[in-house]
């Protein structure tokens, strides 16, 4: 009998101590799944910073897309002005033309009408 007591009580303790075991895994599994938890609210949290900075890499190069067209007109703009130089520049090259053939009008109508007076003083004077 006395082996049976010492066999329940060696019994008794094993229990004891495999409950305690099953204790302490549970909460080693509970801290675990605690911490995994929080490693994936922190996944979550830089997900949503990456997906955040992404957004605003995407603007910004939406911003540097707009610029580079103003840019492209800008420089279609300024071509179009040279163009209307030149064409001002070929205007005032016309009309300085134009100026010379006037005054060499004027030079021949001069020297015809020095002509008709020289020839008209001739006749009077004849």
């Amino acid at each position: 009998m006395y082996l049976f007591i010492q066999l329940i009580t060696l019994l008794k303790g094993q229990v004891t101590f495999l409950t305690g075991r099953v204790t302490y895994l549970t909460g080693r599994v509970t801290y675990l799944t605690g911490r995994m938890t929080y490693l994936t609210g922190r996944v979550t949290y830089l997900t949503g910073r990456v997906t955040y900075l992404t957004g605003r890499v995407t603007h910004l190069t939406g911003l540097l897309d707009r610029t580079d067209d103003l840019l492209d007109r800008t420089g279609d703009l300024l071509d179009r002005a040279g163009d209307l130089l030149d064409r001002t520049g070929d205007l005032l090259d016309r009309t300085g033309d134009l100026l010379d053939m006037k005054v060499d009008l004027l030079d021949r109508t001069g020297t015809h009408l020095t002509g008709r007076v020289t020839y008209l003083t001739g006749r009077v004077t004849y």
